[in-house]
C-alpha cells in the first residue's frame, strides 16, 4: 500500500530548476495525500517564478503518475505575488562576503568528521604563527567537548571591559583565545560537564547530539531504511531498535537554545512521543515483529541521582530534577504514551549503564533492583538488560518480580576481546529460569557493538563471532526446553 514516504521518495528525483538539491531536501512538498490509486501534493514556493514553477509541476507529475499503482497524480504549486526570485526554502539570496574590520587572514579548520585532528592542526597552527610575530586569535566553533582551551591551558571566561561593551579574550602561548561554548550559555557548568567526560572516559569528539532549534515533526520514517535492508537478508521476524522519547528530550533539549520553541523539556517530549508513535504504527504495518526503544540513560538517573548539571550518558544530557522518581515517573509516562492502545507489535525498552567506553570503570555500576518496580510499569513486553558484565548485579534483582516480563538477557559483552562459550551462556539462561519461563528469554548482547562511529566497541570479526556463541546456545536451549 502506497504511503506519504513512498511519495516523497519518488519526489527527490526532481530537482528544484537551477540547483543540484531536490525538492524534498529543501522542504517546500507539503500535505502530501494518498488515496485509493489518487495522490495529491502541495509545492509551497517563495519565488513567484512561473517558468521554475510549470516546469516543477510537470516534472512531479511525470514522477508521480510513473509510480505503480498511481492513477490519478494532482500537484498545486503554492507561490507568492510579485516577481521575487527567493531561493526554495525561502532562504535570501547570499551577500558577498563581508571582511571582518581589523583582521588580513581568516584560516578556516574545518572537517566532516570528528576525531581527526582539527582542534590539535589549529592549536599548532595558531601557535607557530604567534611565534613568528603574527597577532593571532583563535576562534573554537566546537559547542559540546570544546578542547581548544584545554589545550591551551585557559579555564578562564573572556573579560567584559567597562560599559560591557566589548570581550576582552584570555591569551596563552601568544595567541588571543576565544571559545562558542564561552559566548552561549549552552552547557549549563562547563567544567563540571568536562571532568564528567574525562572521567567517564567519554569520546567528545564523537558527541553529535541533534539540538532542537525548531518545531519538530516527522518528515519521513527514522527505521524503514533498515527493515528494507534486513528484509532483503532474512525472512525471520525483524527487531527494530528506536531511540526512547527520554533519551530523545534530554539529549536535544538544550537550554538557551530550544527554549526558544519549547520552554520545558516536557514541550517538547509532546511532540517526540508523538512522532516515535508514528513510527511504532509504520514499523508494524510494515511487518516488524518487535520494536526496541533504547532509554541507557535511566541507569544514570538512578545511580547518579546527585547530578543535577548537564550530564553524559551515551549522549550529552541536560540536566534533570535530580530526583530519581520523578525522572523515572516521566519515563514511565513518556513510553506508555507511545505503545497504548497499539496491538499486532510486541514492544520492549533497553536500559544499560553506558557503551562508550572499554573502561569497566568508567562505565557505571548498580544493581536493577531499585528500578524494577517503574520498568514493570512500562507497558512492554520486554526488558531487555545487560548481565553479561559483573557491573550489572545478579539476576536474584527479580526473586520479588517474577515471570511478570519478558527478559532480553544481555549474554556477550560488546566491549571486550574475550570470546564467551555457548555453554556459558546456557548456563546464564538456566539462572534466570528461577525468575522467567522459557518462552520469555531472549538472548541478546549486552549492547551495541558500535555506539559511536568515531570509536566502536569492538571489531566487526569480533562481534560476528560473539553473534555466533549466541546463535549456539539458542540452538542448544531450544533443543532441550523444546517440549
Amino acid at each position: 500500500m502506497l504511503g506519504e514516504n513512498d511519495i516523497l521518495d519518488a519526489l527527490k528525483a526532481v530537482k528544484y530548476p537551477g540547483y543540484s538539491r531536490d525538492i524534498v531536501s529543501f522542504g517546500i512538498v507539503k500535505d502530501v495525500a494518498v488515496a485509493n490509486g489518487a495522490v495529491s501534493v502541495s509545492i509551497h514556493l517563495t519565488s513567484s517564478n512561473a517558468e521554475a514553477a510549470q516546469q516543477m509541476k510537470s516534472d512531479c507529475e511525470a514522477v508521480l503518475k510513473a509510480i505503480n499503482g498511481v492513477r490519478v497524480a494532482h500537484v498545486q504549486i503554492q507561490q507568492p505575488p510579485g516577481g521575487g526570485q527567493a531561493q526554495p526554502g525561502g532562504q535570501a539570496p547570499p551577500q558577498a562576503p563581508q571582511k571582518a574590520p581589523g583582521i588580513a587572514r581568516v584560516v578556516a579548520v574545518a572537517s566532516g568528521k570528528g576525531g581527526v585532528g582539527k582542534s590539535t592542526v589549529s592549536a599548532n597552527l595558531a601557535c607557530a604563527l604567534a611565534k613568528r610575530g603574527a597577532s593571532v586569535g583563535l576562534l573554537d566553533c566546537d559547542i559540546y567537548g570544546p578542547s581548544i582551551p584545554l589545550m591551551m591551558g585557559i579555564n578562564q571566561r573572556p573579560a567584559v571591559t567597562a560599559g560591557e561593551e566589548k570581550l576582552v579574550p584570555p591569551e596563552s602561548h601568544g595567541v588571543k583565545l576565544m571559545s562558542l561554548a564561552e559566548l552561549m550559555n549552552h552547557v549549563e557548568d562547563k567544567s563540571s560537564f568536562d571532568q564528567i567526560l574525562r572521567s567517564q572516559d567519554a569520546p567528545a569528539f564523537a558527541i553529535h547530539n541533534s539540538t532542537v532549534v525548531g518545531k519538530v515533526r516527522r518528515r519521513q520514517s527514522l527505521a524503514m531504511d533498515e527493515l528494507e535492508f534486513l528484509k532483503k537478508h532474512t525472512d525471520k521476524p525483524i527487531k527494530i531498535a528506536l531511540p526512547g522519547p527520554y533519551l530523545l528530550t534530554r539529549s536535544m533539549w538544550v537550554k538557551g537554545v530550544s527554549d526558544s520553541v519549547y520552554p520545558t523539556m516536557a514541550d517538547l517530549a509532546t511532540d517526540l512521543v508523538q512522532i516515535l508513535r508514528e513510527e511504532l504504527i509504520e514499523l508494524r504495518d510494515a511487518g516488524v515483529a518487535f520494536v526496541q526503544f533504547d532509554e541507557p540513560v535511566l541507569t544514570d538517573v538512578m545511580f547518579r541521582p546527585e547530578v543535577k548539571e548537564r550530564t553524559f550518558m551515551c549522549a550529552s544530557m541536560a540536566a534533570s530534577s535530580g530526583d530519581p522518581m520523578t525522572e523515572m515517573v516521566w519515563a514511565v509516562q513518556l513510553m506508555n504514551s507511545i505503545v497504548r492502545g497499539v496491538e499486532g507489535v510486541e514492544t520492549g525498552v533497553h536500559v544499560c549503564r553506558g557503551n562508550w567506553s572499554r573502561k569497566e570503570d568508567a562505565l557505571l555500576s548498580g544493581s536493577y533492583e531499585p528500578m524494577i518496580m517503574y520498568l514493570l510499569t512500562m507497558n512492554v513486553d520486554q526488558l531487555v538488560l545487560e548481565y553479561a558484565t559483573p557491573r550489572a548485579g545478579e539476576l536474584a534483582a527479580f526473586q520479588r518480580y517474577p515471570r511478570i516480563r519478558g527478559l532480553g538477557l544481555g549474554v556477550v559483552n560488546p566491549r571486550t576481546d574475550e570470546m564467551e562459550s555457548p555453554d556459558a551462556v546456557v548456563a546464564r539462561v538456566k539462572e534466570a529460569l528461577q525468575y522467567f519461563r522459557p518462552d520469555q528469554i531472549y538472548l541478546n548482547p549486552d549492547c551495541g557493538f558500535g555506539t559511536f562511529a568515531e570509536r566502536p566497541m569492538n571489531s566487526a570479526e569480533v562481534a560476528t563471532d560473539k553473534l555466533r556463541v549466541i546463535s549456539e546456545a539458542a540452538h542448544k536451549l531450544r533443543e532441550e526446553f523444546a517440549a
